[in-house]
């Protein structure tokens, strides 16, 4: 079936800013004996009290009071020099607006991160008059596929007329859940466990894939 919608992550797909989040919660959280690149590897996509919840079992020390608002101020303050755009990402946009398939973003970040990180990063103005879900929004993480599927309803869309570009487990699970059509975006090489999805490890082969599947 045609792919007539395209549903992408955020962070760590479109832009890489995984490390930034993870260096921000070492830095409020001193404590912690993990590098930011380790929990990058254990805790991708994860949920962020999700994560607080697991970290605290795992060493059994408490995060410190207004964790995550000391978190989103300290990730604004990294962000203006960690993150960055991904390879590929404004060719496969731009290849989507050629072809007329409209696209959006669905993260389990605050809207307003999204938004700041796209603007910073140079992404601004392809969601200008596109949208752009928060998990927070909507009440529903992933790998909960609600987002995924309110976004495809607002499209008016089929779920199977979707592809999602993720690069996380968590968001996969999402998403085949969803019934949609997945692609792993393998820019850390971990590849998936989900033998329906395709790993692409350059950004821009996105665009093979979806003349593969119209």
């Amino acid at each position: 079936m045609s792919i007539k919608f395209v549903i992408f992550d955020m962070d760590g797909t479109l832009v890489d800013s995984e490390l930034c989040a993870s260096q921000a919660l070492c830095d409020v959280w001193p404590e912690l004996p993990m590098t930011a690149e380790a929990m990058n590897d254990d805790y991708r996509g994860m949920r962020f009290s999700a994560k607080l919840d697991l970290l605290s079992a795992r060493f059994g020390i408490r995060a410190p009071e207004d964790t995550e608002t000391r978190l989103r101020e300290r990730e604004a303050v990294l962000g203006k020099t960690m993150i960055t755009v991904n390879p590929g990402v404004m060719s496969v946009l731009d290849g989507l607006e050629q072809r007329g398939i409209n696209f959006c973003i669905a993260s389990n970040a605050p809207k307003v991160k999204t938004l700041r990180n796209a603007n910073s990063c140079g992404l601004g103005t392809y969601f200008e008059n596109r949208l752009v879900y928060s998990a927070h929004d909507l009440e529903a993480w992933k790998p909960d596929p609600k987002m995924f599927l309110h976004a495809a309803e607002r499209e008016g869309v089929a779920p199977e007329e979707c592809l999602v570009v993720e690069d996380s487990e968590t968001g996969i699970e999402a998403g085949l859940a969803a019934g949609m059509q997945v692609v792993l975006y393998n820019a850390h090489g971990k590849g998936t466990k989900y033998s329906p999805v395709i790993s692409v490890a350059e950004f821009d082969h996105i665009l093979q894939n979806l003349e593969t599947k119209t």
